[in-house]
């Protein structure tokens, strides 16, 4: 497999987000990794800390 892009979405904490895009770039260095924050409709649902991680995979 070929991951051509990680996106990393969080809700409160963007401090994780950078620490969480350091480890994952030595694994895949050949991704672009993308950060967004989740709206209230979808953060009413997961909370507060919340992070989540998804692939482009080619």
């Amino acid at each position: 497999l070929h991951i051509r892009e990680l996106s990393i979405m969080y809700t409160t904490i963007f401090e994780e987000v950078k620490i969480l895009a350091s480890l994952l770039n030595p694994i895949f260095p050949q991704a672009r990794i993308l950060t967004a924050q989740v709206g209230s409709t979808l953060g009413t649902h997961t909370g507060p800390g919340t992070l989540a991680v998804a692939a482009l995979v080619e």
